[in-house]
């Protein structure tokens, strides 16, 4: 898993195209992407524990609802971690 926090797509693909990351390049054609894109996002929405959580649960902060790292979050969007355990 490799998260790219505030990176954008297009950055990480013409890296990957020009030969400058080959690992990107193996990344962007194995693996599987998902991109988050916010239109007018709410300060909440990009602080670096609400996306953290939200890369790590799957949903949006609207649903899981951490706002700092050691916040309890909901039993129902659990970690990947603990769903491939």
């Amino acid at each position: 898993m490799v998260e790219a926090n505030e990176v954008p797509r297009r950055i990480i693909e013409d890296a990957a195209a020009a030969g400058r990351a080959p690992f990107l390049a193996r990344l962007l054609a194995d693996g599987a992407i998902i991109e988050t894109v916010v239109d007018r996002p709410e300060p909440r929405e990009l602080y670096p524990s609400q996306t953290w959580a939200s890369l790590n649960t799957g949903v949006g902060y609207d649903r899981h609802r951490v706002y700092w790292y050691g916040d309890p979050k909901p039993a129902e969007y659990p970690f990947y971690w603990q769903l491939a355990g």
